[in-house]
């Protein structure tokens, strides 16, 4: 679900973009725009995962 996160978030993202997404921490062209964060939600106790920014994209796993 991560990686699937990512790939639709890179959708809107330039060449150096992407590559200042996977460039080492700390390095003058990293950047943190694929980064997955994960919310909890309390009252349903499903985890929330989340990329990008503006547009990001959610999603919370599910039973099938």
């Amino acid at each position: 679900m991560k990686r699937l996160l990512q790939a639709l978030a890179s959708r809107h993202l330039t060449d150096n973009e992407i590559v200042g997404a996977y460039a080492k921490g700390g390095t003058r062209i990293a950047n943190c725009l694929l980064d997955v964060h994960v919310d909890q939600q309390h009252e349903k106790r499903r985890a929330v995962f989340m990329c990008g920014d503006n547009p990001y994209y959610a999603a919370t796993p599910e039973d099938l």
